[in-house]
């Protein structure tokens, strides 16, 4: 197969968890850049142990910020010389068992931003193993879907959120792939609680004016009530 390159950017903010995860994955057939955001944890020490990773230190008066991030989403990859760009949160997984030969057939079809089929990941457990996230939590069910994929030479102009995104010509090439990105968020209640808590206190006041990021401000009977209807419409995706 003929090379292509691929960079991938990774939000982050206290990951130490997950952060193994995701770079026993993108490592494989990337390089990463870790844009990581006034982390406590080990974020930063266990990335900085990794091959084909950097870690660029954002700094943003350690509050969530969706308008900051964004801006950071809608810039960060314009230097790049991949062939294609990846922009992820750090519980977000693109994933295919041959990714690199189907971004290759995109890039021989001229595409300029390459779909994925997007699936929100639940478990009642959190992994344990030393392996690949995918190979332990295997279900969930559709959701709705990001661009993650894309060459860097466009504009992409994400909206916040980032579900819903303008790339900058009428020109664009869309090439629709079996790539699936598997979103991991929903993995044990307490893992959810306990995030929703994290996120919620940090919050920026813009934020909570505009109403973005409402669904931490849940109490806690309806984040478990969401939860557990994630739970039900899942199946075997993998």
């Amino acid at each position: 197969m003929n090379s292509i390159n691929v960079e991938t950017f990774i939000m982050a903010h206290n990951e130490e968890f997950l952060m193994p995860y995701l770079l026993r994955h993108y490592t494989s057939f990337s390089d990463v850049v870790i844009l990581e955001n006034n982390s406590t944890d080990k974020t930063v020490q266990i990335a900085e142990s990794f091959p084909r990773t950097r870690v660029l230190r954002l700094k943003t008066d350690d509050v969530k910020d969706n308008q900051w991030i964004v801006d950071i989403k809608n810039s960060i990859y314009k230097d790049s010389k991949a062939d294609y760009v990846i922009i992820v949160d750090a519980d977000e997984f693109v994933y295919h068992e041959d990714i690199l030969s189907v971004l290759y057939i995109a890039k021989s079809n001229g595409a300029d931003i390459v779909a994925t089929n997007w699936y929100e990941m639940c478990s009642t457990f959190l992994p344990s193993g030393q392996g690949q996230i995918y190979d332990e939590i295997k279900t969930g069910h559709i959701g709705a879907a990001k661009v993650n994929i894309f060459n860097p030479k466009i504009e992409i102009n994400y909206e916040v959120g980032c579900h819903k995104s303008h790339p900058d010509t009428e020109a664009i090439k869309c090439f629709q792939s079996d790539i699936k990105t598997l979103h991991y968020r929903n993995i044990s209640l307490d893992w959810v609680l306990k995030r929703n808590e994290r996120d919620r206190n940090r919050l920026s006041k813009k934020n909570i004016e505009s109403g973005w990021s409402y669904q931490y401000n849940y109490p806690e009977v309806k984040v478990i009530d969401d939860f557990n209807k994630e739970l039900s419409i899942s199946q075997v995706i993998l």
